[in-house]
């Protein structure tokens, strides 16, 4: 079972496939249940990747100055190997239960809701994975940031500047992006793992968003 997920993006194909290369990075780097490996690189058209306990096979096209970028999930050898252990395994439940005592046929039953179980939790990886792409790309910029801050001196805000900074951010954030505050979060947590405070991170993201 194959399902494809899509987003129209405002770049064009070399930049979304920067884009899909530096997300995935952040979900390497960072501590997080989504496991992902790149296995193929194809170039700025298509991405072949490990994730979990399938594959996802990304694709770019050009679409009138935008790009259009496919997203298919593919766990199909995986619910394959669940399908088979878990209906052997009940097959042997139902047998014991049988000759030994009928109320270890209630594990049987028990036994082959792994089918649902296993099917739902491909499902929650591919909304994670789309969700945390969604926050990654929101934002004024949505490259990852390449900062230096070598010998730059550390900034320090007043804690009621950077109170109404930081909620001039939300603001904008709801009311333009139309996006949660986990994504605002999201954007300023790459500013700190570049080596930035989260005060400096967000006086750079207000700068970006002219309202510093």
């Amino acid at each position: 079972m194959t399902r494809i997920k899509s987003r129209v993006v405002n770049f064009k194909v070399d930049e979304a496939y920067q884009h899909i290369l530096n997300f995935i990075e952040t979900l390497q780097e960072g501590k997080n249940d989504l496991q992902i490996k790149v296995v193929e690189d194809k170039g700025p058209s298509h991405i072949k990747a490990k994730i979990m306990y399938g594959l996802l096979e990304i694709s770019i096209s050009p679409r009138d100055g935008e790009s259009i970028i496919d997203f298919n999930f593919n766990f199909d050898e995986w619910l394959r190997r669940m399908y088979i252990v878990t209906v052997f395994g009940s097959f042997w439940y139902i047998l014991l239960g049988i000759l030994l005592d009928f109320r270890i046929l209630a594990l049987a039953l028990f036994h082959l809701s792994f089918i649902s179980w296993a099917k739902e939790r491909t499902r929650t990886i591919e909304n994670k994975f789309m969700e945390r792409l969604d926050s990654f790309l929101s934002g004024g910029v949505r490259a990852k940031p390449k900062i230096e801050v070598e010998g730059k001196p550390r900034l320090e805000l007043p804690p009621e500047t950077l109170d109404a900074l930081y909620q001039r951010l939300v603001d904008r954030y709801s009311r333009i992006y139309g996006r949660s505050i986990s994504a605002l979060e999201y954007r300023i947590e790459e500013y700190m793992m570049g080596g930035l405070s989260r005060e400096e991170a967000i006086k750079r993201l207000a700068e970006e968003e002219e309202i510093a």
